[in-house]
């Protein structure tokens, strides 16, 4: 391996006697316990498809237990073979990569050893999720000393990744690079009340995403000199070497993950929003989308900043992948997301938008929380999506933020998230909670998006934004760098409305909550009809569901008087009789649409007018259809 002009100059693999990464400190006082840090060298070989490395990592044993073994994440080895455990249950396009040069991608070790200089033998690759033999994603060091509780362990390790085409969000397409996972990188160590702790260091499966301990790195990466690079953290030097390439040094505190993307077709535009840079490294074909990308993410941060606290690093970077590079569009990574801009969309198709806003919002959720994407993806993916929702209708309205008045059609991105639920909803749907690998594919992307945003989304409109809003920024100020679970906004929610005295939902969320994310309820409330008798009208609903959830019902009648009715939804049949009140002329359950997770609202009212009935019935099953159709188009993760 050549050696890096990295090595031993700005970002030497070296750490200081009180165990501290080496660089200069960007925030005053660490933001989270920094339990894995990382100093990292390596060199893009641009015609191999390579990078040669080395990185040093010093790790904390936080846990109360003595550790014999540490388990590593080496995500890459998922595309050594169509036997992995990705790649066999992946479907198309993963399953259908083309055979080519082999491996497609991968990450050899060729040491670990203890920074002081012994090295390491006891190395192997074990499936703690199903036992595929042929899985080799990750990595167990069995230490030849005990790691004590709260002792830290620096070990070097020697590694060459080789970049697939791109899969899963990474590798490259012609001279576009995204580098993700990359690096081998420890797990999380779990204490386990009671018992013996655990490694939360799970395979890499189709349908999962990451999860990590905080800590500061330190990264160059040496390139040709023609490419332009952006990066999670922030850009400490650029050094030109001897041989036409260029050593890029990065620092990024208190993150979770490092990834970076280059090329040399970007173009840099960059826009300031209050303390944070804005860069966007866009495709020329692009350029025309730059301020509605940087447009987008500024109208993210505002709102998250207002409505749950504040985004703490100064640099914020978007990157733009190319048309033949779209397999890396929509996605998160520490201060650091990918951008989805299709060609040749009509100006009124927002969906460049809609990607950016809900990387943005990633930040705040993968990237400050980081709760347990591959255990618990609801948690990270349920409230960025409800955040995008709220950021889109606040800035671009509710019923037009997708597709706004092309050929006089409009679509928001709301009625796209209900149109997933209709769709997906069956029996066989398992519960919310269930880990994302267990979830068949064609419920994986309602699971963990669409049915918990609309969960927080019906939250909302029955305990109201104000008490929402006080609750969201609780939990936030709570658990930033804390890696919360879902028990954890749960009982937090569950508390704060009692002590608002909010029963909205009921004395307590308990049963919202398990209805929602453990059980598989399905919630559908009808008008079922509408008796007009001499001298008593009744009105009958019904619940088709097993989901229970309070209702308000509006019922009016021939002279124009409206009469609103309160129903706990909790008995299949409610009927309302009035007498001397007139004709029944139209009446609605939850007219006021706070049950978003009802999944026909079609059935929702009823009109005493025969005429229009039929054409509403069947306009809105069009609208139903054609948005479901629409959601293929949903690329964004």
């Amino acid at each position: 391996m050549k050696t890096p002009a990295i090595w031993g100059v700005a970002c030497a693999l070296a750490l200081a006697a009180a165990g501290e990464v080496s660089g200069q400190a960007l925030f005053a006082e660490p933001l989270s316990p920094r339990l894995a840090n990382y100093d990292i060298e390596a060199r893009l070989d641009v015609e191999s498809k390579t990078l040669d490395a080395k990185l040093l990592l010093h790790w904390t044993n936080s846990s109360d237990d003595e550790l014999t073994e540490l388990w590593m994440h080496t995500y890459l080895n998922a595309f050594r073979d169509g036997h992995s455990t990705f790649l066999a249950n992946a479907s198309a396009p993963y399953a259908d990569v083309p055979e080519g040069e082999a491996p497609w991608g991968a990450i050899d070790i060729e040491y670990v050893k203890y920074a002081k200089g012994e090295y390491i033998t006891g190395l192997a690759h074990i499936s703690p999720d199903d036992g595929n033999l042929h899985d080799r994603t990750v990595l167990r060091v069995s230490l030849p000393d005990t790691l004590h509780p709260g002792q830290s362990i620096d070990l070097e390790v020697k590694f060459r990744s080789k970049l697939p085409r791109l899969l899963a969000r990474t590798g490259y397409s012609r001279d576009f690079f995204l580098v993700a996972q990359w690096f081998p990188k420890i797990g999380v160590y779990e204490d386990v009340p009671g018992q013996q702790g655990r490694w939360n260091c799970h395979q890499f499966h189709p349908r999962t995403e990451f999860f990590a301990d905080f800590g500061v790195y330190n990264v160059g990466i040496t390139l040709p000199n023609r490419f332009k690079l952006g990066a999670t953290g922030e850009l400490q030097s650029q050094m030109p070497n001897p041989d036409s390439t260029t050593t890029w040094v990065f620092r990024a505190e208190d993150v979770s993950d490092f990834a970076w993307a280059a090329s040399p077709r970007f173009v840099v535009r960059e826009r300031q929003w209050e303390h944070v840079n804005l860069q966007l490294l866009v495709q020329p074909e692009h350029l025309h989308l730059a301020e509605r990308y940087l447009e987008a993410a500024a109208q993210t941060l505002d709102h998250l900043d207002r409505n749950l606290g504040l985004f703490p690093y100064e640099k914020l970077t978007l990157i733009d992948p190319p048309f033949h590079g779209m397999a890396a569009g929509g996605m998160e990574y520490p201060t650091l997301v990918t951008l989805l801009g299709l060609d040749y969309l009509p100006e009124a198709f927002r969906q460049p938008e809609v990607v950016a806003v809900h990387e943005v919002a990633h930040q705040y959720f993968q990237g400050m929380l980081a709760s347990d994407e591959v255990e618990e993806a609801w948690l990270d993916e349920g409230f960025t999506t409800y955040f995008e929702l709220r950021v889109l209708a606040d800035w671009l309205g509710e019923k037009n933020n997708l597709l706004d008045d092309w050929m006089g059609l409009r679509l928001g991105v709301l009625d796209m998230r209900r149109s997933a639920l209709v769709a997906a909803q069956d029996a066989g749907i398992p519960p919310m909670a269930s880990p994302s690998w267990q979830v068949p594919e064609r419920y994986a992307g309602t699971l963990a998006y669409s049915k918990p945003a609309l969960m927080l989304l019906t939250l909302e409109r029955h305990l109201g934004r104000e008490l929402m809003d006080k609750i969201l920024r609780a939990y936030f100020e709570a658990w930033s760098f804390g890696h919360p679970r879902g028990r954890d906004f749960e009982a937090l929610a569950t508390r704060m409305a009692r002590e608002e005295g909010n029963t909205a939902l009921g004395a307590d969320l308990t049963a919202f909550f398990d209805q929602c994310i453990r059980g598989n309820s399905v919630c559908d409330y009808a008008v079922q009809s509408i008796d007009n008798l001499d001298g008593e009208s009744v009105l009958r609903l019904s619940r088709l569901g097993d989901m229970v959830l309070p209702s308000r019902v509006m019922v009016e009648f021939e002279d124009g008087q409206r009469v609103e009715e309160v129903w706990d939804g909790k008995s299949l049949e409610k009927q309302f009789r009035y007498q001397g009140k007139g004709r029944i002329v139209w009446a609605e359950v939850d007219p006021y649409q706070q049950n978003l997770l009802d999944i026909d609202m079609n059935n929702n009212s009823r009109s005493e007018d025969p005429a229009s009935a039929p054409f509403w019935k069947y306009f809105l099953k069009f609208l139903f259809w054609l948005e479901n159709a629409m959601l293929g188009t949903s690329l964004f993760a």
